[in-house]
């Protein structure tokens, strides 16, 4: 049983690092955020780091039944995050394909 977790965890990394890989690839593009609160931010990528945080420039905060509210920048703790929104332009398979190559 040992090893099936070993094996899990490495396979989850691997995904979680091709998710790193691929938000990383998008910066200075928008992109819109759902919370796991409920809360949609829409802004401009400005960073990434391998714990999924996210650092956003010329954000909106909508929360349902209040008021928008315009931040200069905000950083997004990766835990907190249930939904990233991409690019319409982005082209997912290209980019999995890219990254299943390197491994």
């Amino acid at each position: 049983i040992y090893l099936k977790i070993i094996i899990l965890r490495h396979f989850i990394l691997k995904i979680f690092m091709k998710l790193y890989m691929i938000i990383k690839k998008i910066v200075d593009e928008p992109i819109t955020l759902e919370l796991k609160n409920g809360m949609i931010i829409h802004g401009v990528l400005q960073n990434v780091d391998k714990c999924l945080n996210i650092f956003l420039k010329n954000a909106k905060r909508s929360v349902i039944n209040s008021n928008t509210i315009f931040l200069k920048g905000i950083a997004i703790r990766g835990n907190n995050i249930r939904y990233i929104i991409l690019p319409n332009w982005l082209n997912l398979d290209s980019l999995l394909y890219e990254f299943s190559e390197k491994d």
